[in-house]
């Protein structure tokens, strides 16, 4: 199913075998249902399943929007504030990369797959289970050593100096661009091979994006690891189950959870 077309026994057109009938006339694909293909995954052609992955990866897609959003930004004298702005302009071209990818390939497919309301009921049941996990992890883990890894650092950070840009990039940017690279894209496109395939790969390169490789503390990097799996994992069953309404839903009201308790933490802390 990676890159062979089905023959269509009806008009004798080559199509996507993932797909439930037949672009041209409309008859049922009987390999759709023997393939137990799940109905939730959004199954765009290869090649769009990998450019959504290389348009939102950490070390693709980012990186050439951060070229330009520093052209933009280097002249203003608040070098902090300038920082954040180059974060959240790169997050914007990268969203209008991924949605112009998503609405190029198959836009009816796609969009169909936001207007189910369970889709959304299940992600914030979803997210419950995320923070229910990063809580019994993270509890467990202070017994025995406790440290807070560059990604956390560097959000609370931007939570604590700019917490209308942290705001936009925490609890929406972020997320969607992520659910779009790392489960519409890349689970997708590993979808087609085999389902324990994705859900393994993409629960790891998930937490591997997380991971600062350049931090000179990596025991606390390693330390966050368990909970950035369990969190990859959860969203992975998440698509799986739903579809990227869910998993989207369940990423965004975490992170939206977690940037409150920041905020709470640092208040009353």
């Amino acid at each position: 199913m990676l890159f062979n077309n089905k023959k269509c026994s009806n008009c004798a057109s080559y199509y996507d075998p993932t797909l439930k009938k037949c672009p041209i006339c409309n008859k049922s694909n009987e390999l759709y249902d023997q393939r137990r293909i799940p109905d939730s995954v959004v199954f765009f052609h290869p090649a769009a399943q990998i450019g959504l992955f290389l348009a939102g990866f950490s070390f693709v897609g980012m990186l050439v929007s951060e070229i330009i959003s520093t052209i933009i930004f280097k002249g203003l004298p608040d070098r902090g504030l300038a920082d954040a702005l180059e974060i959240l302009f790169v997050y914007i071209l990268m969203l209008s990369a991924l949605l112009t990818i998503s609405l190029s390939a198959r836009a009816s497919i796609f969009i169909e797959k936001f207007k189910r309301y369970k889709d959304y009921l299940f992600g914030l049941a979803y997210a419950g289970a995320i923070i229910l996990t990063g809580v019994i992890i993270n509890t467990i883990q202070g017994f025995i050593y406790q440290a807070t890894n560059g990604n956390q650092e560097a959000a609370e950070s931007l939570i604590t100096n700019y917490p209308i840009i942290a705001i936009f990039l925490v609890c929406l940017l972020g997320p969607i661009c992520e659910e779009l690279t790392y489960r519409v894209g890349l689970y997708s496109f590993l979808r087609r091979i085999n389902k324990i395939l994705a859900i393994i790969v993409t629960t790891i390169v998930f937490a591997l994006i997380h991971y600062d490789f350049s931090a000179k503390d990596y025991i606390a990097e390693l330390w966050a690891l368990p909970s950035y799996l369990t969190c990859g994992l959860i969203l992975a069953l998440a698509y799986e189950h739903r579809g990227p309404a869910c998993s989207i839903t369940a990423h965004v009201t975490y992170n939206i959870v977690a940037l409150i308790l920041v905020i709470i933490g640092k208040a009353y802390g």
